[in-house]
């Protein structure tokens, strides 16, 4: 994952995503390579907005989408998904699964990108530049 960081505002602009899998035997390119980036967008979003939040009495803050922040169109970066084949003789048609692969690697690819940009191991999500920023504050 690359991205661009502001070291003084802790905000950060995603670049790219990379992903290589090996799918068995592709049948379908295309599909393959959206299904995947969807995943992928899908864990950027986890791991940089998404969040309950609960107040002091314990009571849900975000109870609807208008509160709970997703990944928007326009703040997605550009998806580079590539495969290797490697056909499974047990498996129709020689495939392997992938739908979930998108998801499963992202949050530790954004936050190794964040500890390169900022020098600070990320152990809680999301990933938001408040967080980063008291991440910065308990370090001092």
């Amino acid at each position: 994952m690359e991205l661009e960081a502001d070291l003084k505002t802790f905000t950060y602009r995603l670049l790219t995503a990379s992903t290589v899998l090996d799918v068995g035997r592709a049948i379908n390119p295309e599909g393959i390579r959206a299904s995947v980036s969807g995943g992928m967008a899908m864990g950027i979003s986890m791991a940089s907005r998404e969040a309950y939040s609960y107040g002091k009495d314990g009571v849900l803050q975000t109870p609807n989408l208008r509160t709970y922040k997703l990944l928007h169109i326009g703040q997605e970066p550009e998806y580079r998904v590539q495969f290797i084949e490697t056909p499974v003789e047990d498996s129709p048609y020689g495939v392997r699964p992938y739908s979930e692969h998108g998801i499963i690697g992202i949050p530790a690819a954004f936050g190794n990108a964040l500890l390169a940009a900022y020098g600070r191991e990320c152990s809680t999500l999301p990933l938001t530049p408040e967080a980063l920023w008291r991440m910065s504050k308990e370090d001092k």
